[in-house]
This record gives C-alpha cells, structure tokens and sequence, in this order.
C-alpha cells in the first residue's frame, strides 16, 4: 500500500461557519412563521409554548452545526507520487484525480475564505481542494507535482 506524501486536511472553522450560519438563518425564519401561526391560530396561546418551540429548534440548530463538524472533521486531501485523492470517513467516498489528467491549477477565494484566511485550489477539469490553510504553499506544492508528472510524461513518450 502507498503512503501518501502529504495529507491536507480543510479549515473546520471555515467548514462549518457559513452552514452553520445559514442553519441559523433558516431556524430564525422557522421560528418567526411559527409564532406568527400561533398567534393568529389561536388567540391566547400560552408562552411556554413559545419557549419549547425555540428550545426545539435550538436543539435542530445544534444537532445540525454537530453534523457539519463531524463531517468537516473526516474530510482529508492525500497527496500521492501521480494522484490527489479526497477521503472521507463517514462515508467512505474517494475521488481522485491524475495529475497528468489535471489541465490548470487555479485559486478560487470567496467572501467567507478571505475572512477565514483560506482558499479553494481548482484542479481542472473536474477536482477542487476545499477549505485549505497555507494556500500558496500547497498551490505551489501542487503545481510542481504537475509539473514533474508532464515531465515524467514526456521521457516515457
């Protein structure tokens, strides 16, 4: 079995914030339509309904930034001598991607990205490498893999 030259885990931070972010969003929205259905329904509604209905729906909030953890915490990037592959525990899902099949290397930073001090790498045609700290390292690191496999190439050739 080959070992992998370099394992990457992503950002948890990074991971899980903007989902957990958007749960909230949605929670609070679930909330409001709620007590405005309680409301107009029935009149005299007493509040400890209100207080087990946001009880509720912080334990759903919970449990859903719990799941996004757990699953940010099994992700892991592995570099190998002629492949990148992406693992997950949970799930047990790999891809994985040649690197004389690789065309570009490119780098991809959104909003939530520059706030959290990472970035995506793109491995065109069809891999992206998700949520990584020390971008320009690994970038370069990358890059220079592809490098040497059109190299390696291009010598069998």
């Amino acid at each position: 079995m080959e070992l992998p030259r370099l394992t990457i885990k992503p950002n948890i931070t990074r991971f899980v914030f903007p989902r957990a972010l958007s749960l909230l969003v949605l929670c609070s929205m679930f909330y409001v339509l709620l007590v405005i259905n309680l409301k107009f329904l029935f009149k005299d509604v007493e509040q400890i309904y209100f207080y087990l209905s946001l009880v509720f729906i912080m334990i759903i909030w919970a449990a859903g930034v719990a799941i996004e953890y757990i699953k940010a915490h099994n992700w892991q990037y592995l570099f190998f001598n002629a492949r990148v592959e992406f693992r997950t525990a949970i799930t047990h899902t790999e891809e994985f991607i040649l690197y004389n099949e690789i065309t570009e290397v490119a780098l991809k930073q959104n909003i939530f990205d520059k706030l959290f001090n990472t970035a995506t790498i793109l491995l065109k045609p069809s891999f992206e490498i998700r949520f990584i700290k020390y971008t320009n390292n690994i970038y370069f690191y990358v890059q220079k893999l592809v490098e040497r496999s059109r190299k390696l190439q291009e010598i069998i050739k």
